[in-house]
């Protein structure tokens, strides 16, 4: 406003602005840091969660897979009995 009037702005006013400059970027930094953070958590956990779930499926799989051999063989052996 005061170059508007042509008037030298003043070293105080240009020493706040610096620092307020500075005290925003800093605020700001930190801001992103957090939310990086919060967001590499996130995927940290999903990444986990998705790995134990397949884990999860892979083991019911074989339980199954288990479950029918055996019962493929008793109907087999029933079936030879009679």
């Amino acid at each position: 406003a005061s170059q508007r009037q042509g008037k030298e702005p003043n070293l105080e006013e240009s020493d706040n602005l610096g620092t307020l400059k500075n005290k925003i970027l800093d605020i700001e930094s930190e801001l992103l840091r957090d939310q990086y953070q919060k967001q590499e958590r996130q995927f940290y956990e999903v990444n986990r969660r998705s790995k134990f779930e397949a884990l999860r499926y892979t083991i019911y799989s074989v339980v199954l897979m288990i479950f029918y051999l055996k019962l493929t063989i008793f109907f087999n052996r029933l079936q030879r009995s009679s």
